[in-house]
């Protein structure tokens, strides 16, 4: 489905299930089919339904506040701070999903789940090599992600703190709590959702931007609001462009056609995003000064992202604070190849080039990550 109320429709119609198990054709699907990505199940709430879910999203809810959020700012801001400070040391020429895009995601959404400093190179290590495995090893580095993130919660059993996955422990309706299994799982989301969507948000802004210097000036010089700009960038560009089918529980008439009952119904939100009845004419061009920014980049309905706020606020942080670093900062000229993947919209590498602060001191040479 590609258009903006037909997804607002689906999205809010208790018809139209998550779980993968209402689809007839689930049992023949290869372990390596690509489309596996969308169907396997975990016990999170991004794949229940009913009374389920809503069970799910309320504990999860009373530890993930915005509260939480705010506090996050400072470290939001000095994390981004310092990895400007290493992009002025790397000499002018650097792949931005490396070094910024990515080590910002991932270092936030690891101080937000409370892994120690000490684990989280490790940690970082292995979320990057699962997210870019190759497909022949994806289930054997699924299965030591999924271990990193049970041997967490457990560690937090034993020793609490003031983190998100504490309070995911620490989460109870009338004494009911999330199991081993949901907290594992739960963790795993925020992970996912937290980290490789913004990360794909911001680079995929920086491109936006300076494909359209005359937008970046609007920004730069003040004229329009970083807040404006981001909102903009995720609906011009979707991180996700297509996020999980929907099996419809019974025959559904939708935009004059009967969908089966198991019928898989995949959600294109990036085509949605570019709808002309709702986004008018100029749908398809790219302009921070629209004034209708009612996007589905965070979904929409009881599922909507619970991580929004977080996006947000690692975008209008990340996006105006290179830009001031960096005025001069530009795309290198070599090709930008997207990341394979048919649930996220990422390029596997971002080059800019771009003049460092004098006095900057040149990095030691590393090894690339992952």
């Amino acid at each position: 489905m590609t258009r903006d109320a037909e997804l607002r429709r689906i999205l809010t119609d208790p018809r139209f299930s998550h779980d993968a198990h209402n689809w007839p054709g689930l049992e023949e699907l290869p372990a390596d089919h690509p489309v596996r990505g969308f169907v396997d199940y975990y016990e999170n709430m991004l794949y229940k339904d009913g009374l389920d879910h809503r069970r799910l999203r309320g504990l999860v809810s009373q530890a993930f506040t915005p509260r939480r959020v705010e506090r996050l700012r400072p470290r939001v801001q000095q994390v981004t701070a310092e990895l400007l400070d290493g992009l002025d040391a790397l000499g002018g020429r650097a792949d931005l999903k490396e070094h910024y895009a990515f080590a910002l995601t991932i270092r936030v959404i690891c101080d937000l789940l409370g892994v120690p400093e000490a684990a989280q190179p490790g940690v970082q290590h292995l979320v990057h090599q699962a997210f870019s495995a190759q497909p022949e090893d994806v289930d054997t580095l699924r299965e030591r992600t999924m271990q990193a993130f049970s041997d967490l919660v457990t560690a937090k059993r034993a020793q609490p703190g003031d983190d998100l996955t504490t309070a995911l422990i620490e989460a109870s309706d009338h004494g009911d709590r999330l199991s081993q299994a949901e907290l594992t799982d739960t963790v795993a989301l925020f992970v996912s959702a937290g980290f490789e969507t913004t990360m794909g948000a911001i680079l995929n802004g920086v491109r936006a931007l300076l494909d359209h210097p005359d937008q970046l000036a609007l920004a730069v010089s003040g004229e329009v609001a970083w807040e404006a700009v981001t909102e903009e960038v995720l609906r011009y560009d979707t991180s996700v462009p297509y996020f999980g089918f929907r099996w419809p529980t019974e025959p559904v008439e939708l935009a004059g056609h009967t969908i089966p009952a198991g019928e898989p119904v995949l959600l294109a939100f990036a085509a949605a995003n570019h709808d002309p009845a709702q986004h008018g004419e100029r749908a398809d061009v790219f302009d921070i000064t629209r004034t209708q920014s009612r996007h589905m980049a965070f979904g929409h309905g009881p599922h909507m992202c619970l991580g929004a706020p977080l996006a947000r606020l690692e975008l209008n942080t990340a996006l105006p604070a290179l830009f001031e670093r960096f005025p001069d900062i530009a795309l290198s000229g070599e090709p930008i190849v997207p990341t394979p993947s048919i649930i996220t919209s990422n390029p596997q590498r971002l080059t800019v080039t771009y003049t460092p602060r004098a006095g900057a001191e040149p990095a030691a040479e590393t090894a690339p990550a992952g």
